[in-house]
């Protein structure tokens, strides 16, 4: 996790939070989903391992790339490092040009 430095909370939602981050080596910044799995069921774990290994195969100019995943065993959390996407999620998008017209 030192590797990357988080610039700040982008959404929070029921199992994790989303943050702004910077990568050392290179500046990229990204965004990660931060995921506490220690209260999920062997279902919903099983659910997570599948979410990350589909984004990890996707490669799509309309899908958000998959950069790399940072397991805390110590804290039962797992870090999903995505791209950053600037217009906000999807969702946001849609509502935003549906008040637009």
């Amino acid at each position: 996790m030192d590797q990357y430095e988080v610039l700040g909370s982008v959404a929070v939602g029921q199992f994790g939070k989303v943050s702004k981050i910077r990568r050392r080596a290179d500046q990229r910044v990204m965004v990660w989903k931060e995921v506490q799995y220690s209260k999920m069921s062997e279902k919903e774990k099983q659910q997570l391992v599948d979410e990350v290994n589909i984004l990890r195969d996707l490669r799509h100019p309309n899908i958000v790339r998959y950069y790399d995943r940072v397991i805390d065993k110590e804290n039962s959390r797992i870090y999903i490092v995505m791209e950053f996407c600037d217009g906000g999620d999807l969702a946001a998008v849609i509502q935003r040009l549906r008040k637009e017209g």
